[in-house]
Parts: C-alpha cells; structure tokens; sequence
C-alpha cells in the first residue's frame, strides 16, 4: 500500500507479474513501526526493521510485538457442501478424506463422484460447525486416455468324453502395455491371466446297483450313476511385466528460460573486479576508456524485405516435429561488439555523427545486463548455464580470443553508456565531438516518482540517447541522440546498426533500475557475484554443433550453430559474498585482448536458448556418499 491506500503492483505496472504471496502486507514509503508519534514507548519501538540489510531478509527474525488492525471486505467461496477436487476419472474407493485429521466414512459423512471428482459432504454442519476446518483428500486418479496399447484374449473349449460327458475350460488374458520407454512407479506393463475348470461326468456304477440288490426281494432294475459336478477358477495378475520400474526418469531439468528479448537486456554497469581476466589484459581492472560500442537486437533483414525468422529446427537438429504441427519461432538475440572508433551517432545518410580515435595496443570490453528477479533466484538445484551461439564462417568470436565474462549473483546498477561532450551545427548537419559517460553516479530511469510510467510523457530515453551536451554557445542540455516512433511497422534495421538501440519513443520503461526500488544500488556498489570466464575455444564448454551452412565457393567456410554449456559448480572466481540461492542478475561482458596495433574487428555473432538447467534432485556431495 502507498500514502493513499492504493494497492500495488497494478497490472500495468513493471514487474507486477512477479507477485508477492498473499501473506505480506508493503508499506514502501512508510515506516509505521518506527513512527514516534504511533509506537510511544520507545523499548517497543523498532526502526531496524526498516534497515534490515538485504542479505538478512530471509533469515529468522525477532518475534513480533505488533498487531496490524485491518479492515476489508471478504468473500466467501460459496457452498460448502461440496468440495472439488480438480481432478477426474479418479480411482474407485482410493479416496480418503480427513477433517481435522479425522478419517470420513464414504456414504456416512459424504458421497462422491469419481468421474467429476466432486465430494458431497452430507451433514457440513455437524461436520465443520461455525468454525474454520482443514480437509485433507487424498487420492488416486487414472489416466484420462487409455494411451497405452491394450489387448485382450479370450478362450473357451469343451473336450468331450463320449457318454461319460465332458471338461469345460475358459479363460481371459488381458495384457496392457506402457507409454514410457523408462515406466515411472505406478505406470509399469501389466498383465492379468484369469482362467477356470468345470466339469459334467457322469460314470455308470452297477456294483452300486449289485450292492443294493442283496437287500431288497426282487430284482433291481435302475441304473446306478455317479455324476461329478465341479468348478476351478484362478486368478494370476502381473502388475509388472518387466520386472523394473524407474522412480526417476532424470529427464526434468528444472529449467529456468533466461529472456533473450531486447528489451529485456540493457548496459550494464563497470564490473568492480577484474579477478580471471589478468591474462587478457585486465591486470589493472576494467578503465572505462577501454570500452567500445555494443548492440543487440532480435530482428535483422531477411534479404527479401522482411526479418529473418528462426525456428527452433533452424538452431538444434536434434529437434524434429513430426505430424505436420506448427512451431513458433525463436528468440535470438543479434550481438555486435564494435571497433574502438565507432560512436554511435549515425545521420540520416547512414554516415557517422560521431567517431572516436583509434586506441592501439588496448583491450576492448563492454557488458550487459538483465535482471533474473528483483529479490533474488534460488539456483542451487541448477547444474549450468546452457546458449546457442551463431558465428559466420570467419569465426569472429574464437578467431579474435574473445571472452564471455558471466557473472551471477548481485551487480551494480550504475550502467556504463558512452555518450559525446559537445557538438557543433554547421548548414544541417550536426557533428559530435569529445568522449563521456552519461548519469555516472546517479539513477536513470523514465520511471515517475511515484513508480508508474506512462508511454505518452516519460518515454524520453536515458543514458547515452538523452546526454547531458555542451552547447555551442557554452550552455548545457540534455540531448535526444535517437528517437523511436511506434506505428503498424516495425523498423528493422541491418545487423549492427548503431541505431538499433534508442531509449527514447521505444515504448517501454527503460531504467538502470534492476531491483525496482527507485534506488541505485541501494545496498552499496559492492558486487557479489560468482564470475565464470568462458573460452569458446576450450572444449570444456562445448557440446555438440547444430545446424551449419558450407559456403558453396569453399567447403571449408562454414558457419552455423555450436551448443555451449557452462557448469555453474566450476566458478572460474568468486567477488564478494554472492548467495546462490538468492542470485539478482546475469551480467554478460565481453572482453578482447588488446590488438596488434591493427584496426580492430567488428564481432558479430548470435545467442540463443538460454537458459540455467539442472535437475530436480538436490545435490548433495560431489560424488556418491559411501553406504
């Protein structure tokens, strides 16, 4: 709740897909606890509730001495005689349902309806009176589908015995196959084999007739049978025919899919340590004179006037759709890590605006960053990092030792974003000069105030698209560099355009923001983070190739797709005091070692299916606990 008793977040509102559990009442700009004028005594006063350092929130607090008094408007959930289960075609007589513990009788205190799974309790009063109640339903449910082949056999035969009569047998054999390659518990082939004997003889005995002819005065003259009436029946179930069940299949990989949206990504902030890059030319740390210009985007030219697409069949070729189905397409993520001389400025002829001087023998770098959650990520079941990266048939990437530096854990906000000092106009064309770094120090952000944001009046762009210049006449103004218009097309623009990227009209809120508490780096610029330095080039991190192109001219060009997997337990440096189970960011920077004294390279290349993998299972030890 704010000043005005409105609830937050609104549905519009940035990050409000991630909801708190209804449990938690926020005042974010209150502090009623630690009010003097509402907590008098001041023993009972606790104003460090609102100082709780961030790394302490889930940890076991002092035990409450407040009592919030509330008033609302509450409705209930209708008639309750009846209880859904939210599951169908359930088991005959599996059930067992408890109030307060207590075992209910079916067709005492409730009846049931297995095919709807809905349970009728037939006295509720006597049952939950006036008071709350908890109940507890267990059950077993089938398969809504018989996908799993049945078959079934059937056979009845008589033997005749001539006079005497004759030996009847039947019997039914129903066999029931599985769906899985690897039957979890309970899903296993069955059998059942049910079988019988019956028998109608008859045998003349006329020693009977004999024996009883001795006892009477005349002579016997009926026939002495023995008449064999009887029945065997059998029963012999198998309820697994392969003699194996799985409890675990280890095909769940708790996947968390990291959003490769643009703009889900921005610039991100001057890693605070150089700590596994000494080697490539980082010794001293990263000097903000080292960094270069980098886009991203997820749309480039097709070559037919359109935007490329890619489906996940056009990435892995592990992936096959059979039947005819359809299937979205994917999410890629176009990187293009620049020279050292590109500004970002570009005119409406497509020339630079803006350029910077060569800086020779240096290494280059840059970083983005996107946030993972605004609390913190439990990752300890998570076993790597996993992406897709695309590089052309010169292989920029590996060819220029470049390094991907991916740091987990809890960044600094305070983007780093290149920006010109000054600029002069001359007839109509507008030239940049001079090299800065905009909103060093201080949050960013087209978020109001009172955190909403509206597309209309603060959708003015931040950072390096909206500068702080030096005016000809010696003034200062905060510049637009670029401007976005929405409408029914969607501008795509060539793979590396330094004009992909504009804050300003975009349509989106654009902030430095991660955390979404109107506050940059609330907790200080420490950065505590898990760093993991990753070569393409070595073969620890690689894992097999998807889809390649050969170029026609030359069979030994040949670009395409190679899958990566970084594991998350091999961390290359640890910065700080990172929490795995509370992991805010991912930050990406990218790193080269300085050059030969040669213009440098523009590097292109792609990511895709990102995403941290693991397994359902805790880990416990490294490897197998003896015993």
């Amino acid at each position: 709740f704010d000043t005005d008793n409105r609830l937050f977040p609104r549905p519009r509102d940035p990050g409000a897909v991630e909801t708190i559990r209804d449990q938690f009442v926020v005042f974010p700009n209150l502090t009623p606890f630690g009010d003097p004028q509402l907590v008098a005594d001041p023993a009972v006063r606790n104003d460090s509730l609102y100082q709780t350092p961030e790394y302490l929130l889930f940890t076991q607090g002092p035990p409450a001495k407040f009592n919030l008094r509330l008033s609302y408007v509450a409705t209930g959930g209708g008639d309750r005689s009846t209880l859904l289960l939210n599951a169908t075609q359930i088991r005959e007589e599996t059930e067992q349902i408890f109030v307060e513990g207590r075992r209910l009788a079916r067709g005492i205190d409730y009846s049931v309806n297995y095919d709807l799974g809905q349970v009728t309790f037939l006295d509720p009063d006597a049952l939950f009176g006036n008071r709350p109640a908890t109940v507890t339903a267990r059950f077993e449910q089938r398969g809504f589908f018989a996908i799993a082949p049945t078959s079934i056999f059937g056979l009845t035969t008589r033997y005749q015995l001539g006079e005497w009569g004759g030996i009847n047998l039947v019997g039914l054999y129903q066999r029931e196959a599985t769906a899985f390659n690897r039957p979890p518990l309970g899903f296993e082939p069955t059998a059942s084999l049910i079988g019988g004997v019956s028998t109608d003889l008859r045998f003349d005995v006329p020693s009977v007739s004999r024996f009883v002819d001795r006892f009477t005065s005349g002579r016997m003259t009926a026939r002495s049978t023995l008449d064999i009436d009887a029945e065997v029946a059998f029963s012999r179930p198998d309820p697994n025919r392969s003699g194996e069940a799985f409890l675990d299949e280890f095909e769940d990989d708790q996947g968390i899919p990291i959003s490769l949206r643009e703009n889900a990504w921005s610039y991100g902030s001057r890693p605070a340590s150089a700590n596994g890059l000494e080697a490539l030319g980082f010794a001293a740390g990263f000097d903000s004179t080292d960094a270069v210009q980098l886009t991203w985007q997820n749309l480039i030219p097709d070559g037919r006037g359109g935007a490329r697409d890619l489906r996940p069949t056009d990435i892995d070729t592990n992936i096959v759709i059979r039947g005819g189905n359809s299937i979205g397409t994917e999410t890629v993520l176009y990187m293009t890590f620049h020279a050292d001389t590109a500004g970002g400025v570009v005119a409406r002829d497509n020339s630079a605006a803006w350029s910077l001087p060569r800086r020779d023998f240096r290494p280059r770098w840059r970083s983005l960053v996107t946030p993972l959650s605004l609390t913190g990520r439990d990752l300890s079941r998570n076993e790597f990092l996993e992406f897709w990266v695309f590089e052309g048939a010169d292989r920029p990437v590996t060819s220029n030792d470049m390094r991907l530096v991916i740091d987990l854990g809890t960044v600094s906000e305070d983007a780093l974003a290149l920006a010109p000092q000054t600029f002069t106009v001359s007839g109509g064309d507008t030239t940049f000069t001079g090299r800065g770094y905009a909103g060093v120090g201080m949050l960013d952000t087209e978020r109001s105030p009172t955190g909403t944001f509206n597309a209309l009046t603060d959708d003015i762009g931040i950072l390096g698209d909206r500068p702080l210049l030096t005016l000809p006449d010696g003034g200062e103004q905060l510049v637009p560099l670029c401007r976005r218009s929405l409408s029914n097309l969607v501008e795509v623009f060539p793979w590396g355009d330094l004009s992909a990227r504009c804050s300003v009209g975009n349509g989106v809120l654009d902030t430095e923001d991660l955390d979404g508490d109107l506050l940059l780096d609330a907790r200080g610029p420490t950065e505590d983070v898990f760093r993991y330095v990753v070569d393409l080039n070595d073969p620890k991190y690689f894992v097999r190739t998807g889809v390649q192109a050969v170029d026609p001219t030359d069979s030994t060009r040949v670009a395409g797709w190679r899958l990566y997997r970084v594991p998350l337990r091999d961390v290359d440096r640890t910065i700080g005091q990172p929490n795995i189970r509370l992991v805010k960011h991912l930050r990406v920077t990218l790193a080269t070692p300085p050059d030969n004294g040669l213009p440098d390279p523009v590097i292109r290349f792609a990511l895709a299916r990102m995403r941290l993998v693991g397994a359902p299972w805790i880990a416990r030890a490294d490897a197998p606990i003896e015993g």
